[in-house]
């Protein structure tokens, strides 16, 4: 099977407009695929895709679409690297950024984002029956508050 066969066979197609989405390994998000034989290393799957469809890639990809598993070339935009981070920097407090996960995430808008979240009867009430599912599926957690219930109660008996 050549390389395109295999690139092709783990791509979901939708429309010229929709995202063509990777089935095969992630890796961060992106889609990877072996280049062909052992120790030729791997390619990104949205860099294949535009090499395969468009040509040579001058620079750098920028998702447009911000799926990191879409290889649709019509949603990749070639930047320079300074470009491409300049379209991640989503506000003005980016020098404060954190995430473990890989993601940056600015700190200050991500606290604000949860303030707006808090201040929703609906999103607390949600939060509220969470936990009260996991207090009650919970061993670990049932033990403890158990523990606490008890030691509770003997330092506020009242003496006999």
């Amino acid at each position: 099977m050549t390389f395109e066969e295999r690139f092709w066979s783990k791509v979901d197609r939708g429309g010229r407009d929709q995202c063509w989405l990777w089935r095969g390994t992630l890796t961060r998000g992106y889609g990877v695929l072996g280049r062909g034989g052992r120790g030729m290393g791997n390619v990104l799957a949205h860099r294949a895709a535009y090499e395969l469809l468009i040509g040579p890639i001058p620079d750098d990809l920028h998702h447009v679409c911000q799926n990191k598993a879409c290889v649709n070339p019509a949603h990749l935009v070639c930047v320079t690297p300074g470009e491409h981070n300049s379209l991640h920097r989503k506000c003005d407090h980016a020098n404060r950024l954190m995430g473990k996960d890989g993601r940056s995430q600015c700190r200050v808008c991500r606290l604000e984002r949860e303030r707006e979240y808090w201040k929703d009867p609906d999103f607390r009430a949600h939060v509220a029956a969470q936990k009260r599912k996991r207090r009650r599926t919970d061993p670990r957690l049932r033990e403890r508050e158990s523990a606490y219930n008890r030691a509770y109660y003997r330092a506020h008996k009242e003496p006999a």
